[in-house]
């Protein structure tokens, strides 16, 4: 009875195969086996202590099915992938002419969607395998659950705005960090799994499964892909000719038309429209794209039941899954083209803009106004869901670069910056090794001016408003230093982070403090007679030093700042402050 209530539900969904329409969904046989969510009407997540429980059943029933313990989260839980391939796969040496879509789980663990649907789409997968072709071009990798330290934090209570299920993990993992704002960093050591993980397997797409909050609608599903002037060519042309329209023609047919990850342009006003966004490494989304794999956020509506998100994410990651063995072919090319040129780019850009220019998209929304709450004290927006609307409203999903770097050939980095140099080869970076000490002409980075934030945010008091000088040097390194060159499929991760006027680079999160710290100072009762005498020595810097007497008031009212002055403007001054160790090599 239970089965068939479900098979009843799926039909008034749209689900079945209409008009020829693929959908794997909708059996003609009981399923082998139910899901927990299935179990309880699609009011529950599995519980997680039983997530694997289901596939280690999967995999005694298919030789196709193979679970690996990729690593572990923070607490010392294991995280697994499941591997999904027909004849069964090992390890990518096997792939042959397949293409590779990985999809991530539970990331935040109240957002759990993506959990129970995963569960239920491999099993209908597997059994379509076995009487179709449909899925014999795709390898399909899985993170059950990657937030496994937030998922044991089983509450009724984690998300308060959140529409179901009947109990839930917790946003933050086992120390508390919010893994989707690690990628970057990789502070966690569910990050360094990711990066195994993703590094071994080489995605051709990527999906990670969230749920969204913010405004109210009738949409149940929304996603983002990259705003299109942040991919290389190749990419640009397949996703937003060929996979992004047929993505959403599909996904309207299967009666779970597709919106644009909601961010409102105007708080509260809905009919102002959307914002895109180029997403940054310290995101899932941000960190893939920068490897040439298509990244797709997937974020059902938190409103809407949890048995309607389940099926949307379910149908979302069912289309990918097809699309992407249908157009092999096209992907591998795509994504060889845009190996291709990041290993030959010569400029990158580091930072974004959003421009006006927007495109008219098809809204369904409810009728909103302010309601006056007198708790609050303040008037808050209201949805009135007996009052559905269709509009169309604009979305501004373009970008333009506003800092672009003209790209050096190579970096060098000094070999005492050992966390830069392990998160490098986390990420599959290439390195070379000095076998013996050099001097090379290159471009050194002084830090002209480096604002601090006030209050900590994942783990870091991070600095921001970073302006850099170029100056170039010959510089000694020494044997065992690290040169990185920049003809690599990974050029855009190497210059992310090593750049440190990019968003999220490694000076951004804290990994170069310390030469922001002087180290060597002066006392002003032995220093002012040489300051003396440096000036007299030196007719530049004593007319550098008179015009700001005259010029700045409260420069000439500051012993110390008027004797600092003359410190930092003369050889007895060290060189390393405010100085990035890493040099940028100089393209011939």
């Amino acid at each position: 009875m239970l089965y068939l209530q479900r098979w009843v539900l799926l039909s008034l969904l749209g689900l079945v195969v209409v008009a020829g329409l693929e959908v794997a969904h909708a059996q003609t046989s009981r399923p082998a086996m139910l899901t927990d969510f299935e179990k309880s009407e699609g009011k529950a997540t599995v519980h997680p202590t039983k997530v694997m429980e289901f596939y280690r059943k999967l995999a005694k029933q298919s030789k196709w099915v193979r679970i690996v313990r990729a690593g572990e989260g923070d607490g010392g839980r294991p995280i697994h992938l499941v591997i999904v391939a027909k004849g069964g796969i090992a390890n990518p040496s096997q792939l042959g002419n397949r293409v590779v879509v990985m999809t991530n789980n539970g990331i935040h663990s109240g957002e759990s969607c993506g959990v129970d649907a995963t569960q239920m789409l491999m099993r209908d997968v597997l059994r379509e395998m076995k009487r179709s072709q449909r899925f014999d071009n795709v390898v399909w990798v899985t993170i059950p659950i990657y937030n496994v330290g937030g998922h044991i934090q089983w509450s009724p209570y984690n998300r308060v705005n959140q529409v179901g299920p009947v109990s839930m993990g917790f946003r933050g993992n086992a120390r508390n960090y919010d893994l989707n704002r690690d990628f970057a960093k990789a502070d966690t050591a569910n990050a360094r799994t990711f990066h195994k993980s993703f590094h071994t397997w080489k995605p051709h797409i990527f999906i990670d499964n969230h749920t969204t909050n913010g405004a109210d609608y009738q949409h149940v599903m929304t996603y983002s892909l990259p705003p299109k002037e942040s991919l290389p060519p190749s990419l640009q042309q397949l996703v937003y000719r060929h996979f992004k329209p047929q993505l959403e023609a599909t996904m309207s047919k299967r009666k779970f038309p597709l919106i644009p990850y909601v961010v409102l342009r105007k708080a509260g006003q809905l009919k102002k429209g959307l914002i895109g966004f180029v997403s940054s490494p310290r995101y899932s989304t941000g960190y893939t794209r920068l490897f040439n794999t298509i990244p797709i956020l997937s974020e059902s509506h938190m409103l809407k039941t949890y048995r309607q998100r389940v099926l949307g994410t379910y149908q979302l990651n069912d289309v990918v899954l097809r699309w992407a063995s249908r157009h092999a072919v096209q992907l591998r090319k795509a994504k060889e083209k845009a190996n291709q040129f990041a290993a030959q780019r010569t400029t990158y850009p580091l930072r974004w803009k959003r421009t006006g220019k927007f495109t008219l998209i098809p809204f369904q929304g409810f009728a909103y106004r302010k309601k006056f709450n007198p708790v609050s004290g303040a008037h808050h927006v209201f949805y009135d869901k007996s009052k559905p609307r269709s509009w169309k409203i604009p979305f501004y999903n373009h970008s333009r670069p506003t800092v672009v770097l003209k790209a050096p050939p190579a970096y060098i980095i000094p070999q005492a910056w050992k966390g830069v140099i392990q998160r490098l080869r986390w990420s599959g970076v290439r390195m070379t090794r000095l076998k013996k000490d050099t001097t090379y002409t290159v471009d050194s980075l002084i830090m002209t001016q480096v604002s601090w934030s006030k209050k900590p945010y994942e783990g870091h008091v991070r600095p921001h408003s970073i302006k850099v000088e170029p100056v170039r040097e010959a510089r000694l390194f020494r044997k065992g230093d690290y040169i990185v060159a920049t003809n690599q499929s990974s050029s855009a991760y190497i210059y992310e982070m090593l750049e440190p006027m990019a968003r999220d680079s490694f000076v951004s999160w804290n990994f170069f403090d310390t030469i922001f710290q002087q180290k060597e100072y002066f006392n002003a009762y032995l220093f002012a007679p040489l300051a003396v005498e440096i000036l007299k020595k030196d007719a530049k810097l004593r007319r550098i030093f008179l015009n700001r007497l005259r010029k700045e008031p409260a420069f000439a009212a500051s012993p110390y700042r008027r004797l600092q002055f003359i410190y930092q403007s003369s050889k007895f001054y060290e060189p390393v402050h405010n100085r990035y160790p890493i040099a940028r090599m100089i393209r011939k």
